[in-house]
């Protein structure tokens, strides 16, 4: 067994490096390489020259590692993974101070299968465990990037964890005790599969500190554990059984979950929400501590615990919980300020109350008789937001939520815009209440986003539904359920319905994308309902604009913007209406190479000097069938690349219509012109 200097600074640890290697302290470099059963130092004479040095760490080998007194050298971890493999003890915990750090999180892979080896450090490596036999021990507070448990034994050793994440592979046999504080900062706690696991966390108090995460708990028995979520949703995993459970925040509940001890809400910046998701969950608690401001969904509450709170918040499908009964309160605050600011009233125009905040059951009102200047919501809160009903507020008014991209609110009840109401900011509404939610009453446009997605609340079956000529200038997003808007239309920049449980109601209306780059992009499972709609481009810009329909059917297409000069593509799809153009500049068509686009009628003409072309994406032919019999009468194109069917005497391009080559199908002449000559 040699022991091993890292001098010279600069280098590689890898397994052809020698120049960095000496048998003493700051002495000469080309000692050779290190193995299994040797030992290496990083110290005072490991960074020898001026300024920074970088040391990167690549597939090393090395029986125990020390770093301690380190000046001048930054780690660089990895090239390889594993970065290092360690065959013995670990030891980095030198005090703070700008001796060293690593630049990257390296991997490093423990892989003794003896017993007795101990870990310390202050610094974020990535640990993972992987030796039949083999024994670690903690011998001060411990600071990971990740823990990995795969074979052997780890112990905290009652020294505190710090780490991104905690991990159960699940394919070896492996021991861990945790009997101290453990911080997972990145909230993700894996133990899904508990095969071979033998484990004991009586004595522990794990705490998630994370802007989201997954806490699957394997259905193990636990003592303490804190789920702390900032700005994003936690999920909980398993059967769990917990000796105290608190929640603050967001929580997403996959499974039933035991508390021996006291369950516990800890609302934070965006209130507590906790739910069970698609369906009800059950929490069995001896005893609860439910903090004001606290929602629920799809929850039973059970055990010895009264499940009870004067300002609970109500969002459906909750079992032996008490919640205060919904009311109808009052904006009345003047000038600038927050949702949550002591603004609401019991009655219209009286005094605000805090009381009277309005949870996620009751309704809230914005009329002309309370004072508002703007209501605004911080970047950063999220909030579950109730009926809003602003349909008497003709006088101005400012409704803003951030724009920084980082909050979402959810509107979990019906929404009722005023004449007088100005939207303002780009974070995001999500619509998330599988009961439908209706919007109305918008004669301004809306700013922000709108997203059908269960986002952070986890609900299925998600409903929008525009009850009233609605616009907003950004986008709308179906993922997890149905987009309604019947008989009415509906402006906005694009459209995607990018998972197979989204769902599209457009029957009778007009949809009207505003935007340039994809307006639309459909799932090819997206359920679409959208008999008598039309869907209109509107971009007056040049800038390209695509239509990805993906195979979906809808029924008209209106190519509008009067002023632009754009392309057009569209993907293939069945239209059981018509194909349109309110345009009166040229402007092309691009079809999917290779694939059939159905149409049932086409009215699109050019005019002289301004041809509208008809081409392929990508220069094969691309098909274009008129369904429902009938002919197709049109003048002024330019058409290359295109099959058009039925053959013959169907698709009638006219004579001023320019064939550039390779099209089949099409007839360069008019349809009475046709007939005349083959009378």
């Amino acid at each position: 067994m040699t022991t091993y200097y890292w001098v010279g600074g600069n280098g590689t640890w890898n397994a052809t490096n020698t120049g960095n290697w000496s048998t003493t302290s700051g002495g000469s470099g080309g000692a050779g390489i290190p193995t299994s059963v040797d030992d290496v130092v990083f110290d005072v004479g490991s960074g020898i020259g001026a300024g920074f040095q970088n040391v990167y760490f690549d597939g090393g080998v090395c029986r125990n590692f020390t770093a301690a007194s380190v000046v001048g050298v930054s780690l660089y971890g990895q090239y390889s993974s594993p970065a290092v493999t360690v065959h013995g003890n670990w030891t980095d915990n030198q005090p703070g101070g700008f001796g060293y750090f690593w630049y990257f999180t390296p991997d490093v892979l423990f892989v003794s299968t003896t017993t007795g080896k101990t870990i310390a450090t202050n610094y974020s490596l990535s640990a993972t465990f992987n030796g039949v036999g083999g024994s670690w021990t903690a011998t001060s507070n411990v600071n990971l990037g990740n823990l990995v448990c795969t074979n052997g034994t780890f112990s905290s050793n009652s020294y505190n964890i710090a780490t991104n994440s905690v991990t159960y592979s699940g394919t070896g046999t492996f021991n861990l005790t945790l009997n101290s504080t453990v911080t997972v900062y990145n909230g993700n706690w894996n133990f899904g599969t508990t095969t071979g696991l033998t484990y004991n966390f009586s004595s522990s108090t794990i705490t998630t500190q994370s802007g989201g995460g997954t806490f699957n708990g394997g259905g193990l028995n636990y003592s303490t554990v804190n789920l702390n979520v900032y700005g994003g949703s936690s999920v909980l995993i398993g059967n769990n059984t917990f000796g105290n459970l608190t929640i603050k925040d967001f929580v997403l509940l996959s499974n039933n979950q035991t508390v021996t001890g006291t369950f516990t809400t800890n609302p934070g910046n965006e209130f507590a929400v906790v739910s069970g998701g698609a369906s009800q969950k059950t929490i069995t608690a001896a005893t609860v501590s439910l903090s004001d401001f606290t929602s629920f969904f799809n929850i039973n509450g059970a055990g010895a615990a009264s499940w009870s709170g004067s300002f609970l918040g109500n969002m459906g499908g909750n079992t032996g919980i008490t919640f205060p009964a919904a009311k109808t309160v009052y904006w009345n605050l003047a000038g600038s300020a927050e949702w949550t600011d002591n603004g609401w009233a019991a009655t219209s125009g009286g005094t605000p109350n805090p009381i009277y905040f309005p949870l996620v059951q009751d309704t809230a009102v914005f009329d002309n008789t309370g004072s508002a200047g703007t209501v605004y919501f911080s970047d950063g809160r999220y909030l579950i937001l109730p009926n809003i009903d602003m349909s008497a507020r003709t006088t101005a008014m400012t409704f803003s939520t951030s724009s920084g991209g980082y909050t979402a609110q959810t509107i979990w009840g019906n929404f009722t815009a005023g004449s007088g109401v100005t939207f303002i900011g780009t974070d995001s509404f999500y619509f998330s209440n599988p009961a439908t939610t209706n919007l109305s009453g918008s004669t301004n446009a809306f700013s922000q986003p709108f997203i059908v997605s269960g986002g952070a609340v986890g609900s299925v079956g998600c409903s929008l539904n525009i009850s009233a000529n609605t616009t907003t200038n950004n986008s709308l997003s179906i993922f997890n359920g149905t987009f309604s808007c019947i008989g009415k239309t509906f402006t906005c920049l694009t459209i995607d319905t990018n998972t197979s449980s989204s769902a599209l109601n457009i029957t009778n209306s007009t949809i009207n994308l505003s935007g340039d780059g994809t307006v639309f992009y459909g799932d090819p499972a997206t359920s679409v309902v959208a008999t008598g709609s039309t869907i209109a481009f509107t971009n007056n810009t040049t800038n390209q604009k695509a239509f990805y329909s993906n195979g979906l059917t809808f029924n008209s297409l209106a190519f509008g913007g009067n002023t632009s000069i754009a392309n057009y593509y569209i993907s293939q799809g069945s239209w059981t209406g018509t194909w349109s153009s309110t345009k009166t500049t040229a402007f092309n068509i691009y079809l999917e190479d290779s694939q059939i686009t159905n149409v049932a009628n086409w009215t699109i003409n050019g005019s002289a000097g301004n041809l509208v072309g008809l081409y392929s994406f990508y220069g094969s032919q691309a098909t274009i069938n008129k369904t429902g019999g009938g002919t197709v009468n049109t003048n002024y194109l330019q058409i290359q690349n295109s099959d058009a069917t039925p053959p013959s005497a169907t698709w009638f391009a006219g004579k001023n219509s320019l064939n550039l080559g390779n099209n089949t199908g099409w007839v360069f002449l008019s349809d009475s012109k046709f007939l005349t000559l083959f009378w």
